[in-house]
């Protein structure tokens, strides 16, 4: 899965710890939220990227469940994940094509997605959050 960070406006972080015991569940939630635009420029980028726009790369791709790190961020990926009917790491496939190798161009889709998205995103997970907070 590749790698990419967003660091949210203070005054979201102080919406979030104002939140007490349902701090953990309702992260989750927004995370799950805030993720969709990342996931949906990444398929299109991918898309247009593979040859024919379709596969075991396109169907991989995915996200993770929210999940804290050992210094106890919130964190959620978008990548690809298993394997093609061939037994080939989806994962291996895409680092591949956004990277190129000796004998074939890189045809970047995940650092083009992620700037393309990065305002989309945050902005989703300022509204889910303001939605949640509302509800309490």
């Amino acid at each position: 899965m590749a790698r990419c960070s967003f660091t949210l406006p203070e005054e979201t972080i102080r919406k979030m710890s104002a939140l007490g015991d349902r701090y953990d569940e309702i992260t989750k939630a927004v995370l799950k939220e805030g993720v969709t635009p990342l996931y949906d420029t990444a398929k299109a980028n991918l898309s247009a990227s593979i040859k024919n726009g379709t596969g075991d790369l396109l169907k991989s791709l995915c996200t993770t469940k929210p999940f804290q790190d050992k210094n106890n961020d919130w964190n959620i990926k978008v990548g690809c994940a298993g394997v093609d009917r061939k037994g080939v790491s989806n994962a291996m496939k895409a680092a591949i094509l956004e990277n190129g190798k000796s004998n074939q161009p890189a045809k970047p889709w995940l650092k083009p997605s992620v700037s393309k998205a990065k305002k989309a995103c945050i902005n989703k997970i300022q509204e889910a959050l303001d939605i949640e907070v509302s509800k309490l």
